[in-house]
């Protein structure tokens, strides 16, 4: 008796391992690499009430290290949406150093009205984005799109997939620097 009952506990362990094995990809959450997909033209003077624009745009089919087909972003995430916040600091003399602002909401603009989001132009096959600051305070800024998470935002208990991208400077500035004046 006491080796059958060892024998079905033996059975449930092994049937509890096989069902967190990693064979079903659950957790899965491809991160691909982007370089220069953010385009911005850095005036360096601006004034109080500006607005600095910046677009991103990047193909929905992306290279993915360990594969030889690209990545369809789209068809693994299913979303038509990618969202993404650069990286916006201002010179603090207190610290000798620029910080991380978080800007208002009502302070971001976007022609189609919808901001730090890149969607989807099937036309084109690229998430696209035009985005806009209003500059509503004067001092020293940066502005980075180097390492900017991209994301699809897909919720955790979704059973699509969250692509995961990582935007690199390779030929473009990885910090720009400006001042705005009254």
């Amino acid at each position: 008796m006491k080796k059958l009952f060892v024998l079905i506990i033996s059975l449930i362990g092994l049937f509890m391992i096989g069902c967190f094995s990693g064979d079903d990809d659950y957790g899965y959450s491809p991160s691909v690499a982007i370089s220069d997909a953010f385009s911005f033209e850095n005036e360096e003077n601006y004034q109080v009430g500006d607005t600095l624009f910046f677009n991103l745009n990047f193909s929905r089919y992306l290279d993915e290290d360990g594969y030889d087909n690209e990545l369809d972003i789209y068809e693994t995430s299913n979303s038509e949406e990618f969202f993404y916040n650069p990286d916006f600091r201002k010179f603090s003399s207190f610290s000798d150093l620029y910080e991380s602002v978080s800007i208002r909401q009502e302070l971001f603009y976007s022609p189609n009205e919808t901001t730090n989001v890149a969607k989807l132009n099937t036309g084109t096959n690229t998430y696209e984005s035009q985005m806009g600051i209003i500059l509503a305070e004067a001092g020293e800024y940066s502005i980075s799109f180097n390492s900017v998470h991209i994301s699809s935002g897909i919720p955790y208990y979704s059973e699509n997939v969250d692509v995961n991208i990582t935007n690199f400077s390779k030929n473009t500035p990885e910090t720009y620097y400006f001042t705005v004046e009254e």
